[in-house]
């Protein structure tokens, strides 16, 4: 009887699995478990309108051919690793990110092989509104479509940042928003762009030129009766004043335009993780030591004949004609003994020994001899683990321990930027990657670093763009030719100046 019960319950059992199964195979379940190939999509299945990248502003300033390109860093977050996923072919991709490790989506992807339609340059965020020149007048039209938002009517537009333009009419200058409404009158000899909510704002030319600042609304924060005032940062800006005619004083203001710390220093530096060196006169002699927000001098005693900001803890000081570091309690932790010394960045400093720099740790150990130039630039970072410097004329890259990763054979270079760095090689540029291939043949006469995978070149004096494959994305006829951001780029050819966007649209007649 027993043997029978249990045959039965074992019959039920296959039968309820049976059918179990075959329903999930009627509703699309997935018996297997492999992934599926349609990327998941949490906000019912819409595409995402979030740019990738919000922070990208563009640069108003052509470049300068004869000059060289920024090197700044693609990574100022001290080496810190980028949280993007790599992509070894260099390609941009427009495609959503796939949590589920899916196979990748080929549909509006310009990396992959398959896709025929490759044509236009995507970028990581655009302008919605650019400003559009026509002879000598300035309005604004919608990207891409150029239909106009304001006639032409404005002596100068210039590009958008946080949402506002600084523009001029006649010779006065105010801010107008992508709908082309005057948020700011025309009203100021001059104006900076907007950073962080704030924009710096002129009275009066030369001498007799003050500053102030405003907010987004228009508001003077800080009236424009100052010479000089510097960007805020950590919520204080370093502000300048005349007294008389041949004496200059410094002091602080907060973002309610208050003086918090009043004008009796003669020098000074914005604040870094909540100290700054500042310059005042005692007895004879100017001395330089630091203060916390509420201008107490932090470190009594201490004078320097200079010093440089706070940074991971550690500032660099001169005393005696030679640079050393202190802490943030004013310990002396590496003795002064360097001709020359640049901030801690990922625990590493650069420092100078007769004419030659090397690289010292935190502890003040010497973990790269002093056997190198000074290849100019920002190439104080390590960057992908490497960083560039010079020896015997040429300029290479070595990692944090001085093995050389990228051997000393390129006349000039910059630094890496997405990836790729523009080296010259017998009088020509071209980019290689962070293994050493080339990537962009060596035929340019100069080069810049790539900016939303985009990077302005010469042939001769004239610039053009080129894409991370080296595809030419505007012919080579500009004679200048700025840094791209937001898709837009300021460029000059002639006497015309304008802006062009990433597919070659020029928006200047």
């Amino acid at each position: 009887m027993k043997t029978y019960v249990i045959f039965i319950k074992c019959f039920w059992v296959i039968f309820l699995g049976l059918g179990l199964y075959f329903d999930s195979l009627a509703q699309g379940h997935n018996p297997s478990n492999k992934p599926s190939t349609t990327p998941a999509n949490p906000n019912n299945n819409k595409p995402s309108t979030t740019p990738a990248n919000p922070n990208n502003k563009p640069s108003t300033t052509p470049a300068n051919p004869n000059n060289k390109p920024s090197t700044t860093p693609a990574n100022p977050n001290n080496n810190k690793p980028s949280t993007t996923p790599a992509n070894p072919n260099n390609k941009p991709s427009t495609t959503p990110a796939n949590p589920n490790n899916n196979k990748p989506n080929s549909t509006n992807n310009p990396g992959n092989k398959d896709n025929k339609d490759t044509a236009k340059v995507k970028p990581l965020e655009i302008a919605k509104v650019v400003p559009f020149r026509k002879d000598t007048l300035w309005g604004l039209v919608t990207y891409s479509t150029k239909k106009t938002i304001i006639p032409v009517k404005y002596q100068e537009i210039r590009a958008f940042k946080e949402g506002l333009a600084a523009a001029r009419l006649g010779n006065k200058w105010g801010f107008l928003n992508e709908a082309g409404q005057e948020v700011v009158p025309m009203k100021y000899t001059k104006v900076s762009d907007f950073k962080n909510g704030i924009a710096h704002v002129y009275y009066g030319e030369g001498e007799n030129a003050k500053v102030g600042c405003i907010n987004k609304t228009g508001q003077e924060i800080v009236p424009p009766k100052y010479k000089d005032i510097l960007e805020y940062s950590e919520d204080l800006a370093l502000f300048h004043i005349s007294v008389g005619d041949t004496i200059e004083k410094y002091g602080f203001l907060n973002k309610m335009g208050k003086e918090v710390i009043p004008p009796i220093y003669d020098g000074g530096e914005s604040f870094s993780e909540g100290l700054t060196w500042i310059i005042k006169r005692e007895g004879n002699d100017l001395k330089t030591f630091f203060i916390d927000k509420t201008g107490k001098d932090v470190f009594p005693n201490q004078r320097y004949e200079a010093a440089k900001s706070f940074k991971e803890g550690f500032a660099a000081v001169l005393k005696n004609g030679k640079w050393g570091y202190i802490n943030k309690q004013g310990k002396e932790v590496i003795p002064p003994q360097f001709d020359d010394a640049h901030e801690f960045s990922g625990g590493i400093a650069k420092v100078q020994k007769n004419n030659k720099w090397g690289f010292i740790n935190t502890s003040g150990k010497q973990i790269v001899g002093f056997l190198y130039e000074d290849p100019g630039g920002d190439n104080t970072k390590f960057m992908k683990g490497m960083v560039r410097v010079r020896r015997a004329a040429q300029e290479g890259w070595i990692n944090a321990t001085g093995d050389v990763m990228i051997p000393f054979i390129y006349n000039d270079a910059l630094d890496f930027s997405e990836d790729l760095a523009a080296v010259m090689k017998s009088g020509k540029w071209g980019y290689i990657n962070i293994s050493n291939n080339p990537v962009i043949p060596f035929k340019y006469t100069d080069a810049s670093d790539f900016s939303e995978k985009i990077a302005a070149v010469a042939i001769g004096k004239k610039w053009g763009y080129i894409d991370k494959t080296g595809k030419e994305i505007t012919p080579i006829k500009y004679d200048k030719a700025g840094k791209f951001q937001r898709g837009i780029a300021l460029i000059e050819i002639g006497n015309k100046k304008g802006y062009i966007d990433a597919n070659g649209v020029e928006y200047f007649e």
